[in-house]
């Protein structure tokens, strides 16, 4: 492999397209793994931009979307046998993300603010607000490895300093990928 080659990627761009074809394409693409519970309606209630890149066992997923709402289910979970963790990155202006990771709750529901973790082998239904974010799938093994023993990851918000550190860094990432190449 040429050391210069760069990442693995996909893009998902159904600019120009019906809405009902939208629906259909995101439904077909990540119906192995989620249900979306996308709105209603033949107008597209705003942009889709879908990038994402593949680091050895770890995706890193750009997104910009509309509010939707996600469902992991056993099915789901039987079916797509992801055995990853999720990390949900908002992007959000330096402030509000300074601000959101200072909450003091450490299971906070709004998924608007700061990181949270979810662990794919959970049933999982929450709704993502209309704007844009990352997702870095990391696999369970590989990161139960690096903790001192094993944590429920599931739904774990870090705040304060460690959150701001962790949204930074996963956001510094994403900005250099494009740098990045695969070996």
């Amino acid at each position: 492999m040429d050391l210069h080659e760069k990442l693995p990627a996909f893009c998902f761009d159904r600019r120009g397209h019906a809405y009902p074809r939208v629906k259909e394409d995101l439904r077909q693409k990540f119906s192995e793994n989620f249900e979306l519970e996308l709105p209603d309606g033949t107008a597209p209630p705003g942009k889709v931009e879908l990038r994402g890149y593949m680091l050895g066992g770890m995706a890193l997923l750009e997104r910009t979307m509309f509010a939707h709402g996600v469902v992991r289910d056993e099915r789901h979970i039987r079916a797509s046998q992801l055995d990853h963790y999720c990390l949900r990155v908002p992007m959000l202006p330096e402030d509000s993300y300074v601000d959101a990771c200072a909450i003091s709750n450490a299971r906070e529901k709004d998924l608007a603010y700061g990181p949270v973790f979810v662990d794919m082998g959970q049933p999982l239904h929450f709704d993502v607000p209309a704007g844009s974010d990352i997702l870095l799938f990391v696999p369970r093994d590989s990161l139960d490895a690096l903790l001192p023993h094993k944590l429920d990851l599931h739904g774990a918000a870090p705040r304060g300093p460690s959150g701001v550190l962790l949204g930074k860094f996963v956001r510094a990432l994403t900005a250099r990928i494009d740098d990045l190449h695969a070996s």
